[in-house]
Formats: structure tokens, C-alpha cells, sequence
């Protein structure tokens, strides 16, 4: 395949916070959305190379997740409080239930990145992190972080864009 320059195309944020967890829009980036994708490592130390301070003699690969961050200049003020709640289906201004599972309980969000030439469909997300908006005579921006983890299939993100 030749090298070129990669353009995905606008990027529409959509939830699954809508009745039976359906596709709602949540809003449009400024100026695309931002995703890092994290490999975790275990290191296996043995006697060959010193035990355990020594260096590895093997490494396990574990698993993998991705931050999504965007910033919107467009968005809909009633979907962000579904997700404000941090658990689906909760109330925004409301702290879900101490100790809830966010897997085992289903209470995760999907994130689809609608974006013209390649999608991305998030399928277990968890905003962990605080989210941003600023109120005042300047126009708001809305700053969401969301965990993207895989699912029992091992499936971190698909291109299911429905």
C-alpha cells in the first residue's frame, strides 16, 4: 500500500444513550478527535537474566484500551447530562451507586466516531476522567474523555457506523 496523506473526514460524535441504548448525536469536534491507544506489558523475570531486577526474560502483552478525547464547538446539551451521570442510564447532577460494575452491570457507554472514511465504533466506554465546559459570552466548548476497553470478544473498536 503507498504512503499518503490520510484524511478520515468530519467526525461526528454519537452515543448509545438513546432509548434502548440507540445511536443519539452528542456533538462535533473543533478540529477532529484525539484517540491513544495503550498497550499493557508484563514483564516475566527469571534467573537467567538476575530475577527480578534484572531485565525481563520474556514479555506478556495484556490487553489494550484507548483514551478518546474531543473537543466540541457543537453539541447537544441534553446528551452530554447522559453521559455527565458517568453511569448509563443514570441522571446528570446524580452520583450513581458506590461500588456499581461498570461491565458486569452494563452501565458502560458506546462511543461511535462517525467519521467519513474510516469509523470507529467503540463498544465498552467509561468516562473516567472530568469533563470541561466553559460558560460565559464566549461560545462553550465541551471537553469529553472516555476509556475504551475490550469487551469479552476481546473487541476494543469495530467500524459498525449504525
Amino acid at each position: 500500500m503507498a504512503t499518503g496523506v490520510i484524511v478520515d473526514g468530519p467526525c461526528i460524535i454519537k452515543t448509545g444513550t438513546g432509548s434502548a441504548s440507540a445511536l443519539e448525536e452528542l456533538g462535533r469536534s473543533e478540529a477532529g478527535v484525539d484517540v491513544t491507544e495503550n498497550a499493557f506489558f508484563y514483564d516475566v523475570h527469571g534467573d537467567d537474566n538476575g530475577g527480578d531486577v534484572g531485565p525481563p526474560i520474556d514479555i506478556q502483552f495484556m490487553g489494550e484500551m484507548h483514551i478518546i478525547r474531543a473537543v466540541m464547538t457543537k453539541y447537544d446539551e441534553a446528551v452530554l447530562n447522559k453521559i455527565r451521570c458517568r453511569l448509563l442510564a443514570g441522571a446528570a447532577g446524580t452520583v450513581g451507586a458506590t461500588g456499581t460494575l461498570m461491565f458486569a452491570e452494563s452501565k458502560f457507554f458506546r462511543v461511535l466516531l462517525h467519521s467519513t472514511n474510516r469509523p470507529r465504533n467503540y463498544l465498552q466506554c467509561v468516562f473516567r476522567d472530568a469533563f470541561e465546559v466553559n460558560k460565559g459570552t464566549k461560545h462553550s466548548k465541551a471537553v469529553i474523555i472516555a476509556h475504551a476497553y475490550m469487551n469479552d470478544s476481546r473487541v476494543v473498536y469495530n467500524a459498525t457506523a449504525t
